[in-house]
């Protein structure tokens, strides 16, 4: 069987209830191990989007206007197992999320400039006050964005992300 079937709720009826049942008929078991409901793409205001109402936003546009790491981040910030909205608005608060992520990593990153574990290694037991803190804020995050991945939630993965680099790192640290 395979490990993941990704359907829409289109499919329930067609493909992958014919699916199953032959499965189900001809080997008594299901054709997937899981199966990973999604919802549809529509506008800004919900509504189905349709190239003759006007209000499609095609992939290309997107990634010319704001790049293909916002297009990526915007397909996980929201929870696909619903409907996921997309409008030039969306897209603007998904970037201002996406610059806050990548400034603040690109400051850590330039920072780690000369860095020697080696040398300047802190252990662990030894991280006290706000250092401490924040190895723990880290080990936490690394746990969240686990559990998202396995459970398929990867809105938690961007949440979590975008609030450890704007406010544990950014406000705080």
């Amino acid at each position: 069987p395979a490990d993941l079937y990704l359907e829409g709720p289109d499919q329930f009826r067609g493909y992958f209830n014919s699916s199953l049942t032959t499965a189900v008929a001809t080997r008594g078991r299901a054709p997937y191990r899981q199966v990973v409901c999604h919802g549809f793409v529509v506008d800004g205001e919900g509504r189905k989007m349709s190239k003759s109402i006007g209000n499609t936003i095609a992939p290309d546009e997107i990634v010319q206007a704001s790049g293909a790491d916002v297009l990526r981040l915007w397909a996980t910030s929201a929870d696909y197992t619903a409907d996921i909205r997309v409008s030039k608005e969306v897209l603007a608060g998904v970037s201002e999320g996406y610059r806050k992520i990548r400034n603040t990593w690109r400051f850590l990153l330039g920072n780690l400039d000369g860095f020697d574990p080696a040398r300047d290694l802190v252990p662990l037991s030894e991280l006290t006050g706000l250092e401490g803190y924040m190895r723990g804020r880290m080990g936490e995050l690394v746990q969240t964005v686990r559990e998202s991945y396995e459970s398929y939630a990867l809105q938690g993965v961007y949440q979590a992300v975008l609030n450890f680099a704007a406010v544990d790192l950014s406000s705080l640290y």
